[in-house]
């Protein structure tokens, strides 16, 4: 076996990373609700500041300092917090306690050496890992936390036990800890690493899928899983953590626990493993402590087990999940009024004569789920608690984008003619392009615009001429793979004036586009040099135009990017007027 001398479940925080969600507690969904805050995880936060003096037993009281600027905060942000502290040792972690006893003891003693030797900073260090929170301490951050008007109820043992009963019952929206233990013992809402500025990571339960993040049937294999691998109530079998024993449960149907135990060796392939008789015993304890723990109800002001016990629950082993007090003691415990270790009064803190802070100071009427747990007016919340999150990778305090309106696909695209282009404006689509910046030739007042008024009447995909096949790969125009066009040619309204206005803007062309050319199949002048697009003459007639793009039964007008011995390919064709735009493939 291995000692487990660290908090909690190692490993366990993520794999819950499926449940969790990135929050802001200032935000409005935050407003007015309850938290249970597991002061020990501040306690040692705040004494880490102090560590030397807390080690050579100096007065100091920056870890009282530290919890009342973070209740301070909760104030601010409108959330009402329940300060809940550990009480007495549970006899199931008895074997844990003495080991981590020993650590701390050991560290001190390495602090005070290493300070005798002059080393302060590695004393330091020692110090803060022999941190012990005393009775004293307790003791003075509840007084001071009742001046303030803060709740605080101590547990009969484990504090995580009574912070997942405060949530459960409703008495608590959400639980602030460090501690992801808190999962197995049922937590609904849990609220890790939250910071100066309201943000955290809020696990809910609801969103954790057991069968599809561990294979799980149900939330007590999970616990089982945990408990193997090692928790405070039961050291691990040497070589098993989490990984491991989710194999173990993922892969069996069996649903005795003793007998998954017994089968260990067998499924680990360790025929020497040996299983005792004292490990499934306490392996048993450590699930009772998690389902039936001891915990203290302020509204009944008693001691209640954390779930009703089932019939075939062993009594035996229930003494070490705690034994209920039946008597007062209880109460004056729960209130702080009593040592844990000594079981002496240490206190006299009267409920009733006390005077609660309210988090809604500033109206008032409060609301009874808002009052102080002791008062004989509180409820609990009439609504239960819900919140919408935000995914853990996106950004916190983000204000949500409005969802993006989709359009319907349709087999047809309607065209107002109010929104056809210039005729002018669809011939620069198919000129070659040239680096200087083109000219509007719309912009020309004196110019006459008319508009394309001839609708397009069908788009569609057709097979291509069989002397393109080895091109299918190119794209034949910036849009369309192919095209039909009408008998109609789009271009029939360009008129002898924008061909000249056309002309005389293309002359303005800068000459250094020495690969982008306009050529003609039927040309008398055979030696072209390299300004071919300074050659576009205004002599191009109405009827030029017309048979340059309308299209035969022998061929198709087709927009290609250059390719080699093209020209050798076009079969002939009655239009000796058939021209081809040709682009680079730059």
């Amino acid at each position: 076996k291995k000692k487990n001398t660290s908090m909690g479940i190692e490993g366990l925080h993520p794999l819950l990373k499926p449940a969790i969600h990135r929050v802001n507690i200032k935000n409005a969904e935050f407003q007015g609700t309850t938290c249970a805050v597991d002061t020990s995880f501040l306690l040692h936060r705040g004494a880490y500041a102090c560590a030397g003096k807390l080690a050579q037993n100096e007065s100091t009281n920056k870890y009282v300092q530290y919890i009342t600027r973070f209740v301070e905060r909760l104030l601010d942000w409108n959330i009402k917090p329940i300060m809940v502290f550990d009480g007495s040792p549970l006899p199931a972690k008895r074997i844990t306690n003495i080991n981590r006893s020993d650590e701390r003891e050991r560290n001190r003693l390495r602090g005070q050496k290493a300070l005798a030797n002059g080393k302060t900073r590695e004393a330091e260090q020692f110090f803060q890992k022999a941190i012990e929170i005393t009775p004293d301490m307790v003791l003075n951050v509840i007084r001071t936390l009742r001046t303030m008007g803060i709740d605080v109820i101590v547990a009969p043992y484990e504090a995580d036990a009574q912070l997942a009963y405060l949530n459960r019952a409703k008495i608590a929206d959400y639980v602030i800890t460090e501690d992801s233990d808190l999962v197995l013992f049922g937590c609904h809402h849990i609220l890790f690493k939250l910071d100066d500025q309201g943000n955290g990571e809020l696990f809910e339960r609801t969103k954790f899928d057991l069968k599809k993040e561990f294979s799980l049937d149900n939330f007590e294999r999970f616990r089982w899983m945990c408990i193997l691998s090692g928790c405070d109530y039961l050291e691990n079998i040497n070589g098993i953590g989490l990984v491991k024993a989710k194999k173990i449960m993922s892969r069996t149907q069996v649903t005795n626990i003793e007998l998954i135990l017994k089968q260990l060796p067998q499924n680990l392939g360790k025929l020497n493993l040996r299983i005792t008789d004292d490990y499934i015993k306490g392996f048993k304890r450590a699930h009772l402590a998690f389902l039936h723990q001891i915990v203290y109800d302020p509204i009944q002001r008693k001691q209640v087990p954390l779930n009703p016990l089932s019939d075939d629950v062993d009594y035996d082993q229930l003494k070490f999940a705690g034994q209920i007090d039946h008597t007062p003691l209880a109460f004056q415990h729960a209130i702080g009024n009593l040592n844990v270790k000594t079981k002496c009064i240490v206190d006299n803190f009267d409920p009733n004569q006390w005077k609660y802070r309210s988090s809604e100071s500033s109206s008032s009427y409060t609301p009874a789920h808002l009052k102080s747990i002791w008062s004989k007016e509180y409820a609990v919340r009439s609504k239960p608690f819900s919140l919408t999150s935000t995914p853990i990778n996106q950004q916190i305090l983000s204000t949500p984008s409005p969802p993006r309106k989709i359009r319907p696909q349709t087999d047809s695209i309607s065209i107002s003619t109010s929104d056809a282009l210039t005729s002018s404006a669809i011939l620069n689509m198919y000129l070659p392009i040239s680096n200087e910046k083109k000219i509007d030739i719309t912009t020309n007042p004196s110019s006459s615009i008319e508009y394309h008024t001839s609708l397009i009447q069908s788009i569609e995909v057709v097979k291509r001429p069989l002397l393109f096949n080895q091109y299918d790969n190119d794209t034949c125009s910036r849009f369309f793979s192919s095209s039909t066009v009408t008998k109609t040619s789009i271009f029939d309204a360009i008129n002898e004036n924008e061909n000249q206005n056309l002309t005389s803007n293309k002359e303005k062309f800068s000459s250094s586009n020495t690969n982008k050319k306009f050529k003609g199949s039927n040309t008398n002048n055979d030696n072209h040099n390299d300004d071919d697009d300074n050659n576009l003459s205004p002599s191009i007639s109405q009827n030029s135009i017309d048979k340059l793009i309308t299209p035969t039964k022998q061929n198709r007008f087709v927009l290609k990017r250059k390719s080699p011995n093209i020209e050798k390919q076009l079969s002939p064709t009655d239009n000796s007027n058939m021209k081809i735009f040709e682009q680079d493939a730059e």
